[in-house]
C-alpha cells in the first residue's frame, strides 16, 4: 500500500511539496500533500483563481497526528489547519484557511 501512496502523492501529478509545522512539535520538511483550493470564497485577477480555504490531503504515515492550528507552508503561502474533513488508514483530509490573501501590487 505504501507504494500506492507514493504514486498518489507524486509531485509530477497533483501533489505539491510543503513544510509542515505542528504546534509544539518538530517540523516536517519536504512533505508532499494534495492541495484542493476548491470553490469557496475565491476571487480572481487576470484569470488566476485564489481561495482563502482549502482541503489538504496528507499521507498519514508522514504526519501521524495533525491538529488544528498547525501550519503548512507552500511557497509563500501559509495555511492554518482549521479542522478535519475525514480520514482513512492512509490519508488524513484537513480543512485549512490561508493566513492572508496575496497582494497584487
Amino acid at each position: 500500500m505504501k507504494e500506492d501512496m507514493s504514486i498518489f502523492f507524486n509531485t509530477d501529478e497533483h501533489a505539491v511539496t510543503v513544510d509542515y509545522y505542528p504546534q509544539g512539535g518538530e517540523p516536517v520538511f519536504g512533505l508532499t500533500v494534495i492541495l484542493d483550493e476548491g470553490d469557496g470564497n475565491e476571487f480572481s485577477r487576470a484569470g488566476d483563481i485564489v481561495s482563502d480555504y482549502a482541503l489538504i490531503d496528507i499521507n498519514r504515515h508522514e504526519v501521524s497526528e495533525p491538529d488544528a492550528g498547525d501550519e503548512i507552508h507552500i511557497c509563500q503561502d501559509v495555511w492554518i489547519i482549521t479542522g478535519f474533513a475525514g480520514a482513512d488508514q492512509n490519508i488524513v483530509s484537513l480543512t485549512a484557511e490561508k493566513r492572508r490573501r496575496p497582494s497584487y501590487a
